[in-house]
């Protein structure tokens, strides 16, 4: 029987080590997430990592290979009663959105390796952590089976809340996709590219092929910009957007980055910032020009997207967490991801499970525009926190 051997590592230097390995093990995980690659944790690290520390559980089996990588970090919580210390997976509590998060382990021995990682982290419980908070892991996730047993086991509180991920299989060709769709699908379709292409000429741009990344970039922002106004929050901090400009370059370097603007007469009216990553598209952003709203340029946009992955042999279309009009209008399944909080038995876990609950019952009271406000806030204090510790 293979032995597996646990190291925690505590700065990210020793972090680095595993560039070489990382991505290999997360294609042979059961999770294969585009935010669980080395480029988007590393560049999230680069940027976001300054006010968190480390907690990466790396586990080798007796041949000196990786069978299994807990991308974990600590966040500290300072209170009255003492600092709380929360353990999530890296990227969590950031304005960058990642979604389908998990343990990266070859699923050979998943079984093994999950019970070895949670027994590491089991046993710094009350040493480096008093909450362990994991943010949309999907539900069929066999870590959340592992936490439930310990709330059985350990005692503690154990709170969860669904959410549900829209996703588009993509056919064989266009016109079968079209088809599929059905008649008023196939007709609106038509009518509008009819209409956008009787308006000027219509060019699309790949970023690192027909324009660069860096512009193609700017026309994003400046776009979703004009799209959202005042009600958005993505490129809102200079955080987000130099975050998202590394990953773009990082991404495009390994053929993960798919951002494409859409011009009419040479002037640029939709844009759209997906990723594509095991065999399918990770849908992220958009922006269009609200002078075209009545076009349908986003819509139309998608659209050709689509095509464009169907044409590479993509297999799905994840619009990710969120029911958005144009997801439920464009998609074909859900999936589950799960937000999974547990306090460990104890004063701290429980103080700080009363003062979470107290928190979130006040917080359904508050009117929506003043829970908008109140969120905004949250992430400015968190982004500005970030920035001075850099």
């Amino acid at each position: 029987m293979n032995e597996f051997v646990s190291t925690i590592l505590g700065d990210w230097s020793e972090v680095e080590c595993l560039s070489q390995e990382w991505n290999d093990v997360l294609c042979q995980s059961r999770n294969n997430s585009v935010f669980l690659t080395w480029e988007w944790i590393d560049t999230w690290w680069r940027h976001y990592g300054k006010a968190y520390r480390p907690f990466v559980v790396v586990v080798h089996d007796s041949d000196g290979c990786i069978q299994g990588i807990a991308p974990m970090m600590l966040s500290d919580c300072p209170g009255t009663f003492g600092t709380i210390r929360s353990l999530q997976i890296i990227g969590q509590e950031s304005d960058a959105y990642p979604e389908y998060l998990d343990l990266i382990v070859r699923e050979e021995a998943a079984d093994l390796v999950i019970a070895k990682i949670g027994s590491v982290i089991l046993s710094r419980r009350n040493v480096d952590w008093h909450i362990l908070n994991l943010q949309l892991v999907p539900d069929n996730s066999p870590t959340l089976e592992l936490i439930r047993k310990w709330s059985t086991d350990q005692g503690g509180h154990l709170k969860f809340i669904k959410k549900e991920s829209p996703y588009l299989p993509l056919t064989a060709t266009f016109e079968e996709f079209l088809h599929k769709r059905g008649k008023n699908f196939r007709k609106r379709w038509r009518k509008k590219n009819n209409a956008l292409s009787n308006a000027g000429k219509v060019r699309l741009a790949v970023a690192g092929l027909d324009i660069s990344v860096d512009e193609a970039m700017a026309y994003l922002i400046e776009l979703n910009r004009q799209r959202w106004g005042e009600q958005g929050d993505s490129f809102r901090s200079s955080l987000f957007t130099e975050f998202h400009k590394e990953l773009c370059c990082r991404f495009s370097a390994v053929q993960k980055l798919h951002l494409v603007v859409m011009y009419v007469d040479e002037r640029p009216v939709s844009a759209r910032y997906d990723f594509v990553h095991n065999d399918k598209f990770w849908g992220y952003q958009s922006g269009w020009a609200l002078e075209w709203r009545d076009f349908s340029v986003s819509y139309i946009l998608l659209g050709k997207v689509i095509e464009w992955g169907i044409n590479q042999g993509l297999t799905e279309y994840d619009f990710l967490a969120g029911n958005s009009e144009y997801k439920t209008r464009w998609a074909e399944g859900n999936r589950l991801l799960v937000n999974m909080s547990y306090y460990l038995p104890g004063p701290k876990g429980y103080l700080w499970y009363i003062i979470k609950e107290t928190r979130a019952f006040i917080f359904k009271l508050v009117p929506s525009r003043i829970k908008d406000l109140v969120r905004q806030g949250l992430k400015s204090e968190k982004n500005n926190s970030v920035k001075s510790s850099q």
